[in-house]
This record gives structure tokens, C-alpha cells and sequence, in this order.
């Protein structure tokens, strides 16, 4: 995981409608502390890549929905989840393979 590199690019406006920016995290950074969980990502809808970056060089990752079945993509769009049970917050989920 700490060759890992994850590229978040907003695809439109924030929830808020303010206009997102890009992100660009690696386990250890302030929105990615746990190996399993970002957190504090401005809401929106987000195209998210996936870098292997290493001494051999960089490789492209594939990533699909953690909650659907389907094959793994170059890239994949997520919108926000409302949190179900009252708590504030929304999530969204990702698998990264080969």
C-alpha cells in the first residue's frame, strides 16, 4: 500500500457548488491514514485512478465499486453515500487490483 498512489479528480462541482480541485494521496497523507480508509474528502463526484509507484517504475492500476460485481477499470467514477443509521457523513468505496 505505500506504493500506492491514489488520483482523485473531480468530475463537476462540489456539494457545496464550489469547484473541487485534484487530489493526489499516498498511504500516510492527511486524507489516506488507515491503509483501508480516506477520510475528510470534499463531497462530490470523483473520477479516481489508481498508480503502482515503485522503484521499477510506475504502473497503472484497474479499480472497481467494492459493492458491485464487475471488472476492474482504468479509472472509476463515485458519487457520495449518504451514512445510514442518522451519522453525519457520506462514504464511498473502492477495490484497486491488477
Amino acid at each position: 500500500m505505500q506504493d500506492i498512489e491514489l488520483t482523485l479528480a473531480p468530475d463537476g462541482p462540489l456539494i457545496d457548488g464550489s469547484e473541487g480541485r485534484t487530489l493526489v494521496l499516498r498511504l500516510g497523507d492527511h486524507y489516506w491514514t488507515r491503509p483501508d480508509y480516506l477520510e475528510d474528502i470534499p463531497i462530490g463526484r470523483y473520477t479516481v485512478t489508481a498508480t503502482l509507484e515503485n522503484a521499477e517504475g510506475s504502473r497503472a492500476l484497474r479499480i472497481r465499486d467494492w459493492q458491485a460485481e464487475g471488472e476492474f477499470k482504468p479509472r472509476h467514477q463515485f458519487d457520495f453515500i449518504p451514512e445510514s443509521g442518522g451519522s453525519p457523513g457520506a462514504t464511498a468505496s473502492i477495490v484497486i487490483g491488477y
